[in-house]
């Protein structure tokens, strides 16, 4: 038989004979008194360290809290039983005591079995009010893991909102705030289902509806109802509220699943536990030629050690069991044996009940990227004109071929070939002559040589020859002999017979140097040298051939410290209207105050530069000092009327240069109508990027003009296209203009197309009366040249922009 419990008891009385009175009475009735108090902060110190079962609280008790209000701390933070003990029993303490919700309520004096009986009675309906919590709890726990909300209609149609998970059920605290906000295809629907179950005993009713929340957005919500009868037509309706949105997005997730798996380019297959395929998608069978009845069931064979390496084989699984996957590449054969290269990834799909995977194979297709990285390959090593190696193979196989003779103690050469003339070709028969010119030589070269030798195509008309297995430098003046020998007779190009020709520079290992990079520059400085000789040649590299290497290596070196120190200048050059006589521009031309060498012109800055990257940055400085000074001209108003800016073919090649001259000029505050970019005639030969740069900056206003115009090839009838405002007639044909007829004819027709066309012409170089007499007659529109001004510092153009520059410093003549 089950002991009795002992029910702890703690008795709060301020006078100390009535609580040991009581104490001794609840001894005999079996109770284990644990303490007596007879203030509220006593009380509450026994309550935390002894946990007593019930408690005997005395209305009237010492200290700043009564009884009533110390029994409403204690409800509020331990929730355990009180029966109040008074001897008073006016309606207004009762009404103070029954707001804490106490157990009994005993009047003094009473007896030792009503005081049993209380006692009895608190502890019964404590536990109960326990077990009602702890049943109310576990429904809350299965309401908010379903997300339910409870609600029940009254009698005028009200729809009361009861419980809602953790409060609320997405934030609905009652139904007019959501019946506001269903959606109007649902509205009709709701109303309809609950009016039913209103008028109707005895019926369940349960449909779904949208609605669009002003903060939880598009909300999908399932309701339930049911109806009890009551009688006399009178019954109640109670039901859920169900918020089903995740559900209804993972219907919609599983959905788009399928509809992916069904219409994915990619095959997708579905294994089970035991790696055996359940099911495949159609792009599964259009890689691999497998049919669904050849798969289901059965293990992939290209997953099997027969297609996989061992080692990767060994990996797959234990991987894709630690990590939940693995990817790949795989190759196979289609069933007709064409060869397919996949990529391969494999997901696990763990089962939470009984760990179990599944697993998820997603086969790509990459044989069109293997067939195209196949082709680049090629692309990238193979020269696509000749089919010859290209510079990139032609690199690593000179390193194979440094190491093997480090190796075996061996000699070898390179030859550098460099076609002479080649632009002459491309220039008056057209780029694709030349083009069957260099397959032409090629062919022909590589039918003769040996088959030890290696013949690539660098770039452009240039071609270097590896010579492997010689034994003396001879070996190699005598290859350099027959190659030129090859290259003497003509080669047929439609209805012209071309004798190529080219100068061949020579380098030895290991007599010249043991250095890969080393060797192609001596071989090229040899072939200069070559060409310097007269072309149609070769010569064996020479140390003294060097030196004016080494000059130019030390000019980029000192450009690069010029840029960096404020070094450069700009020097302008007036232009003038060959009849007014007015200035009408100027031109910007670079100068270098070199602290050794003092102030040196444009020769010696632009080709150093234009053979790397330096003459974009010097481009790029010379733009932003014309403009810094043409605006501080604009703030003096002084300014002329355009200034011209000479612009590299690497320059115009920069996909961001119309950005750079816009921002230049915004940064300046100079408008761009007020710059004229001056461009040579061969950074229009087979440039898009150029000429659309050129169009766009045209189409922003700025003036473009073709300098030093007559020295180049230009295609008369795709001039007319070009996006250019002016002509600049070159000095070489101005230089001799009224000595020279021919000259003279050249200017005239110049001068002519340019009118025709809509261009103003400018001639440079001007240096006589006669010369611009001439040109005044033929129409040309300005003059530009040391007979009216040389190229001065800006702050000499400023005085003499201002008229306060004396003409011995520009120039005694008169333009007119």
């Amino acid at each position: 038989m089950q002991e009795e419990k002992e029910y702890k008891v703690l008795i709060v009385e301020d006078e100390n004979i009535v609580a040991m009175d009581l104490s001794r009475r609840l001894s005999r009735l079996g109770y284990q008194v644990i303490g007596m108090a007879s203030n509220g902060k006593r009380a509450l110190e026994l309550v935390e360290s002894r946990h007593p079962d019930i408690i005997l609280m005395d209305i009237h008790i010492k200290g700043n809290k009564d009884g009533i209000e110390v029994a409403d701390d204690i409800n509020e933070l331990y929730h355990i039983p009180v029966i109040f003990l008074t001897a008073y029993s006016e309606d207004s303490t009762l009404a103070r005591a029954r707001q804490t919700r106490p157990y009994g309520y005993l009047l003094k004096p009473f007896s030792e079995r009503e005081l049993h009986v209380a006692i009895q009675v608190a502890l019964e309906r404590h536990a109960a009010d326990l077990q009602l919590v702890k049943r109310e709890t576990h429904l809350k726990l299965a309401l908010n893991a379903a997300k339910l909300g409870t609600w029940e209609m009254e009698s005028d149609k009200t729809v009361i909102m009861g419980y809602s998970p953790c409060g609320k059920l997405a934030v609905v605290e009652n139904w007019q705030n959501l019946h506001d906000y269903i959606v109007d295809s649902d509205q009709i629907r709701v109303q309809q289902a609950l009016t039913e179950l209103q008028s109707s005993p005895d019926i369940e009713l349960d449909l779904e509806f949208e609605a669009d929340l002003p903060e939880q957005g598009h909300r999908w919500y399932k309701l339930y109802g049911k109806s009890f009868n009551g009688g006399r037509d009178r019954h109640r309706v109670v039901g859920i509220l169900q918020d089903i949105t995740e559900h209804h997005q993972t219907e919609i997730r599983l959905r788009q699943a399928a509809t992916a798996f069904r219409c994915s380019a990619d095959g997708i297959v579905v294994l089970n536990k035991d790696k055996k395929v359940e099911s495949i998608n159609m792009a599964f069978s259009k890689i691999t030629g497998l049919a669904p009845k050849q798969c289901i069931g059965k293990e992939l064979e290209f997953l099997s050690e027969k297609y996989l390496n061992q080692d990767v084989f060994e990996t797959l699984w234990p991987t894709l069991r630690r990590t939940g996957s693995w990817q790949g590449e795989i190759s196979f054969h289609q069933r007709d044996n064409t060869l397919i290269h996949a990529l391969v990834n494999i997901g696990s799909v763990p089962d939470l009940i009984n760990g179990e995977a599944q697993y998820v194979v997603v086969v790509s297709d990459v044989t069109p990227i293997r067939d195209a990285q196949k082709k680049l390959s090629h692309i990238a090593y193979y020269d696509t004109l000749t089919g010859l190696p290209n510079r990139n193979l032609f690199m690593d196989r000179l390193e194979v071929c440094l190491s093997k003779s480090k190796r075996e103690g061996n000699s070898f050469g390179i030859l550098y070939l460099d076609l002479d003339h080649f632009k002459r070709v491309n220039d008056t028969l057209g780029h694709q002559m030349g083009d069957n010119l260099l397959k032409g030589i090629a062919k022909r070269l590589k039918a003769k040589l040996r088959t030890s030798d290696t013949l690539c195509r660098i770039g452009g008309d240039e071609f270097i020859v590896i010579a492997e297995a010689i034994s003396s430098p001879r070996d190699l003046e005598t290859l350099a002999e027959k190659i030129l020998e090859l290259l003497s007779h003509p080669i047929q190009l439609g209805s012209v017979n071309i004798i190529p020709g080219a100068s061949i520079g020579i380098c030895l290992y290991p007599q010249h140097t043991d250095d890969r990079d080393e060797m192609i520059k001596m071989a090229d400085t040899a072939m200069y040298a070559a060409k310097s000789e007269g072309r149609k040649g070769y010569a064996i590299y020479e140390p003294r051939m060097s030196e004016h290497i080494a000059h130019y290596f030390t000019r980029e070196q000192e450009l690069r410290h010029a840029l960096s120190n404020n070094e450069l200048r700009l020097f302008y050059q007036p232009q003038y209207d060959c009849r007014s006589g007015a200035l009408t521009g100027l031109e910007a031309l670079i100068r270098w105050q070199h602290p050794n060498q003092g102030l040196l012109g444009a020769a010696e800055v632009i080709p150093f530069a234009e053979s790397n990257a330096l003459i974009i940055e010097i481009g790029n400085w010379v733009l932003n000092e014309s403009c810094r000074q043409l605006r501080a001209w604009l703030e003096q108003k002084c300014a002329p009327r355009h200034i011209a800016v000479n612009v590299s073919a690497r320059q115009l090649e920069d996909r961001n240069f119309v950005h750079i001259v816009n921002r230049v000029a915004k940064s300046h505050q100079v408008p761009l109508n007020m710059l004229e970019l001056e461009v040579t005639e061969s950074c229009l030969q087979n440039s898009e990027i150029g000429l659309y740069n050129l169009r766009r900056l045209k189409e922003l206003g700025a003036n473009i003009s073709i300098d030093d115009f007559g020295t180049g090839y230009s295609c008369m009838s795709s001039l007319k296209s070009l996006p250019i405002t002016a002509l600049k007639i070159d000095r070489c044909f101005v230089q001799n203009v009224h000595t020279e007829p021919s000259d003279r004819a050249i200017a005239s027709a110049i001068i002519a197309l340019a009118k025709q066309l809509g261009l103003r012409t400018t001639a440079e170089g001007i240096e006589t009366q006669a010369q611009a007499l001439l040109l005044r007659q033929d129409g040309c529109d300005d003059f530009q040249g040391y007979l009216y001004s040389e190229p001065l510092p800006a702050e000499l153009v400023t005085r003499y922009l201002k008229g306060s520059l004396s003409d011995e410093n520009t120039s005694s003549q008169q333009i007119a």
